[in-house]
């Protein structure tokens, strides 16, 4: 894996919930593609997007896991 994106996520961040789409400092918005929920607030969290085999996950500095997401 390695890390495509490191930006800020725009606001308040809830953690992870499907179908949530998260939007970054640097304008890119990605949408979290798979059921897992995972409660974490915070705000202008650091995210990080990580490509391997052609799909792409987001993770929250501060979490312990990542989840698949796409770019919308």
């Amino acid at each position: 894996m390695e890390i495509t994106t490191t930006s800020s996520i725009n606001g308040a961040c809830e953690g992870f919930k499907k179908h949530r789409v998260f939007e970054l400092l640097n304008g890119a918005k990605w949408q979290q593609t798979v059921e897992k929920l995972t409660l974490h607030k915070s705000s202008n969290a650091v995210a990080q997007i990580w490509t391997e085999h052609k799909r792409n996950y987001l993770a929250i500095i501060g979490m312990t896991s990542m989840v698949e997401v796409k770019q919308v």
